[in-house]
């Protein structure tokens, strides 16, 4: 029953890692005013920078 919350925990950390690191490269981007590629990671949940 513990192995179920641990394994959720470290599933919940994983992706909240992976959510900063793209939101920081959107952030980053110079790309500021190019709205399809920004829209185009935020909807495929990737980004090029990352």
């Amino acid at each position: 029953m513990l192995t179920f919350f641990r394994d959720y925990f470290n599933e919940r950390c994983r992706l909240a890692g992976q959510e900063s690191v793209r939101h920081h490269a959107d952030f980053a981007s110079r790309d500021t005013f190019n709205y399809s590629q920004n829209l185009r990671r935020v909807w495929h949940g990737t980004s090029e920078k990352s």
